[in-house]
């Protein structure tokens, strides 16, 4: 097996078992895939993102992001509140609640990944490989 072939083994089987562990997480906290990507999308340290710019960090449309922001809502995880830029336009805010559930699910995720059982020096040196391979791309 080549160095690169074990690479890439290796990077499937560290999404495995995090996408493994994601799914145990998402049904403790009842989450869905596609809510705890707009859970994920929402930022809680940035402005509320606008709904246009939210399809745009999900890559789907406008109406799949309207029904998920209303599947947020009926849920008390997040609310409409007037956009930045325009006032005239919708963005999304988590509630306490949402940042709640959206820290569980991140710490869920993050607490068996294997990545966590890397040292900080460890997980920075990967950081940059990483970031240096995408942005090559």
């Amino acid at each position: 097996m080549s160095q690169f072939d074990e690479l890439l083994e290796a990077l499937l089987a560290v999404a495995d078992r995090t996408s493994a562990r994601m799914e145990r997480t998402l049904a403790e906290l009842s989450l869905t895939a596609p809510l705890s990507q707009a859970l994920f999308a929402i930022d809680p340290e940035q402005p509320p993102p606008a709904m246009k710019t939210l399809a745009e960090r999900l890559r789907c449309d406008r109406s799949s992001v309207t029904f998920l922001a209303d599947r947020l809502t009926e849920r008390g995880l997040a609310e409409r509140v007037p956009g930045a830029r325009d006032r005239r336009s919708k963005a999304l805010q988590l509630t306490p609640e949402g940042v709640r559930v959206r820290t569980a699910m991140l710490y869920g995720v993050a607490e068996a990944s294997p990545l966590a059982k890397l040292d900080q020096a460890d997980q920075e040196a990967l950081l940059v490989l990483l970031r240096k391979a995408l942005a090559a791309d």
